[in-house]
């Protein structure tokens, strides 16, 4: 029971920061999308949609159906719509 309690206070804030690192890379790449600089948001945001974030994935979706920042890609604009429904 006490190595269990260990490994909880060990492993919770190993967690919440790592959470709080992928937060802080979004709101990078939000500040830049926001801002017109698309690379950037892009080089943020592909590790974390490919990590499941769902904010990331449907940013990326949004850029490449619409073609803001890159070329405009079909296939790649329903990969990401996909991957965010999949359960």
């Amino acid at each position: 029971m006490r190595v269990n309690y260990i490994l909880v206070v060990l492993t919770f804030p190993m967690l919440l920061v790592s959470s709080l690192a992928l937060a802080a890379d979004f709101e990078t790449g939000l500040k830049a999308y926001r801002s017109g600089n698309f690379k950037t948001a892009l080089t943020q945001w592909v590790p974390l949609a490919e990590q499941g974030h769902v904010s990331a994935q449907a940013y990326l979706g949004q850029m490449y159906g619409q073609g803001i920042g890159v070329l405009r890609n079909h296939k790649t604009f329903h990969e990401t719509v996909r991957s965010r429904t999949k359960f």
